[in-house]
Parts: structure tokens; sequence; C-alpha cells
């Protein structure tokens, strides 16, 4: 009986050890396809990273998504001095100065055509814009002009941070591009009107109100600036 038990032990080891080399055989296949794949364009990266982000209602605006986001920018009537709008909101009973800024965000995965747009950002992005024209960056000309990257990293009123990048090259404005269909100044004031019906109603509207303007849970921690 023990001879029998002892064989049965013996059987069972030798399968066991053949399954083990098996599966090790198909890891290191597994892991030699993975080496041998060929490297995905940065770009697939970033429309991966799009398609996760926070997407707005409203396609007037856009809100910084977190990432890289590339944008050339487009000041209202030709005038560089009116890229951006300043406006206040106010946040849980605390009004902070907002901004949006006027662009098209380039290189986002859509079929349709490319858009001027309303890019909700706060201070510390438009004050890194200004530093770059005042060192003397064009970021205007439409075929020559600069792009800007922005970069959002955290999250929560106090863990989010922005960097703005000058691209290394001129990004022409793509054609086919379409105008904002109001002004940033019209936006702004549409923005004001939303929060103050969420202040009327309370946190029961909070999604309500504000999701006229494609607002959501995700896009109230935005602003690291608040």
């Amino acid at each position: 009986m023990a001879k029998k038990e002892q064989s049965a032990d013996v059987a069972t080891a030798v399968q066991e050890k053949a399954k083990d080399k098996k599966a090790k055989e198909k890891t290191a296949a597994a892991v030699a396809d993975i080496t041998s794949m060929a490297k995905v364009d940065t770009s697939e990266w970033q429309e991966m990273l799009d398609d996760m982000g926070t997407e707005s209602n409203d396609p007037r605006i856009y809100f910084i998504k977190s990432g890289r986001n590339r944008i050339r920018l487009v000041p209202e009537d030709n005038d560089p001095k009116k890229f951006f709008y300043k406006f206040s909101r106010t946040y849980e009973g605390v009004t902070r100065a907002k901004f949006l800024i006027r662009g098209v965000v380039m290189g986002k995965k859509s079929d349709e055509a490319p858009q001027i747009q309303a890019i909700s950002v706060g201070k510390m992005v438009v004050t890194q814009i200004l530093n770059q024209l005042a060192e003397g960056y064009d970021l205007f000309d439409p075929k020559k002009g600069r792009g800007v990257t922005i970069v959002k990293k955290g999250e929560g009123r106090e863990g989010t941070s922005y960097t703005t990048l000058v691209s290394p090259d001129a990004v022409p404005l793509p054609k086919g591009l379409l105008d904002l269909t109001d002004s940033l100044a019209k936006i702004a004031a549409d923005i004001q009107a939303a929060d103050d019906a969420r202040q009327a109603e309370g946190t029961k509207g909070r999604r309500g109100a504000a999701a006229k303007l494609g607002k959501t849970k995700a896009e109230d921690d935005e602003a690291g600036d608040w």
C-alpha cells in the first residue's frame, strides 16, 4: 500500500513539474511578445488621457484635464491683450478671481471641425502665459505663433499644480477653425448665473444648475488655486 502511495506521489510531482515548466514557457513567450511590441506614439497615449478626462456639456467651454493640455491662443477682436478675461466665482461662500482664456485645444480626438473655446483656468496659468509673453515669445501669429502646453498635476484645492510651457516650434492655427459663438464676457456671465442659481438651490441644486455648463463634481476640484 505504501508503495502505491509513493508511486502516486511521484506521479503527481512529475505532473506538477511539467505544469510548472509549461507555465514558465508560456510566461517567457508572453514577455517576449511584450518586449517586441512597437513603441506607441506619445500622441496616442495623450488621446487616452483625453478620454479619461472630464468632458464639458457646453461646447463653448473647456476644463483643463489632468496631464498635458496643448492650447493655441486666439485673442478676441485680433487684440493680443484680449486673450483672457477675468471674473469672479463664488464657491461655498468664498469668492475668488477666475479666468477664461480664448484658444483652440490642439490634438483632440474628434470628428468635428476644430473650434475656439473658452478655457477655464486660474490666475497661476494666466500669470505664466504673461511671463512667456514678457520674454518675447509670439503666441498669437496665425502661422508663426507658438502653442502653450498647460500641464495639470495632482487633485483637490491644495494638491493641484499647473505648469505652462511654450512649444519649441511654431504651431499654425488649424484649417477650418470655427470661431467661438460668444464673447468671453458673455460666457463668464453665464457661469456666474449658474453659480448664483446653484447657491440659491443649495447642495441639492449643485449638479442641476451647473450641469448646464458641463460642470461635474470632478470639476469642483479643477481649480487648485481656489
